[in-house]
């Protein structure tokens, strides 16, 4: 039999610092006992390397310090049997060196101990010959869970090195242990990874469940107010909304909302609260949507029918999570209350799983 042209495996930039193997297929054909690896500069065309190993596997180990980190070469492999019969060359496949990047969290606390319930993490890309950062994916685990994660994001022109990345994360709870891990793929392909990091949680109380803290600065005279109350500033439209009673927005109109953007953040584990009232029939009440992935997010639906005369209602969300799961979830159906009868929605998520229930406020 003769043998076959072989095909070449994708190859992601290497630093050629370190050996490589390259690894090919060969559909059919005869014994494979030796394989011929040629390779090329991309810019001059001079071969910088040609060499035969003998060995059943498909595989060709290139030796470190053989190519030049900040280059771009070409490669070709040729298959030989027992009777030193050669196949034709493969495919030429170009590929790049470049130094080992640098992706890491540069900001994580002493001991890994995070004072507060919520924490922003920086993560760094570096890389010597400016090969860009093409994506990457944070996720916080708690118990070998994924509780929290960006999903992937693709970072465009800026992953350019250096670059830094940062990730809001809430919801950590008081003595815990947790860590944080980053996935990463530069522009060439090749696949980063930080590591698993250790995280425990150890909360100050004082500032935990205090609205303002004072330090008497008493050598120079002056006192220090910290504040643990921040304002949320949203966009309305109409704008200026239209106010009930001086203190409430009126959201009933076609087309009008609150989007909050800023200092407003609700993540893979949490529980939320909404209040309203008079919502029209079978409306859209609310969006949650993620920053960072514009496939993320659940809305959330007013419903209603009529039976033996009687009008029921009951919420129902959509979502789409991280991994481009898509789903729905309905509250129990309760009788409508008489206008002007304050309603509450209680949202819960937990390990991937949503739970919502709609009540009356009494």
């Amino acid at each position: 039999m003769a043998l076959q042209k072989p095909t070449i495996d994708t190859i992601a930039a290497f630093d050629a610092s370190n050996s490589q193997v390259i690894k090919f297929s060969v559909s059919g054909g005869d014994q494979v006992t030796a394989n011929r690896l040629v390779i090329k500069s991309g810019s001059s065309g001079v071969t910088v390397y040609d060499q035969t190993t003998t060995t059943f596997a498909l595989e060709h180990t290139i030796p470190a310090n053989t190519l030049t980190n900040g280059n771009y070469y070409t490669l070709q492999i040729q298959t030989l049997n027992s009777s030193s019969e050669t196949s034709p060359m493969s495919s030429p496949v170009t590929f790049y060196c470049y130094t080992t990047p640098s992706f890491s969290f540069n900001n994580i606390p002493l001991g890994g101990i995070i004072p507060n319930s919520s924490f922003a993490f920086t993560l760094s890309y570096n890389q010597d010959e400016g090969e860009a950062l093409n994506s990457y994916i944070i996720n916080v685990y708690s118990g070998g869970s994924i509780i929290w994660s960006t999903g992937t994001v693709y970072v465009g022109s800026s992953g350019n090195p250096p670059s830094l990345f940062k990730a809001n994360v809430s919801g950590f709870s008081d003595n815990n242990s947790y860590s944080i891990r980053a996935f990463g793929q530069t522009s060439q392909f090749t696949e980063l990874d930080t590591g698993v990091v250790s995280l425990t949680t150890q909360f100050d109380a004082r500032n935990i469940y205090t609205q303002f803290s004072l330090e008497n600065n008493v050598c120079d005279g002056y006192i220090t107010i910290n504040s643990n109350v921040i304002s949320l500033d949203g966009i309305t439209n109409p704008d200026p909304p239209t106010y009930i009673g001086g203190s409430e927005i009126d959201l009933t109109t076609n087309e009008s909302y609150v989007n909050w953007e800023n200092s407003f953040g609700i993540y893979e584990t949490y529980t939320a609260r909404l209040w309203f009232r008079d919502p029209n029939p079978n409306s859209l009440l609310a969006t949650i949507y993620s920053s960072t992935n514009a496939n993320v997010g659940l809305t959330l639906y007013e419903r209603e029918y009529t039976e033996s005369s009687t009008t029921y209602m009951y919420v129902e969300a959509f979502y789409r999570d991280v991994y481009g799961y898509t789903g729905y979830v309905v509250s129990e159906a309760i009788e409508k209350p008489a206008s002007g009868t304050d309603l509450m929605i209680w949202l819960q998520k937990y390990n991937g799983l949503y739970d919502i229930s709609v009540a009356e406020v009494v």
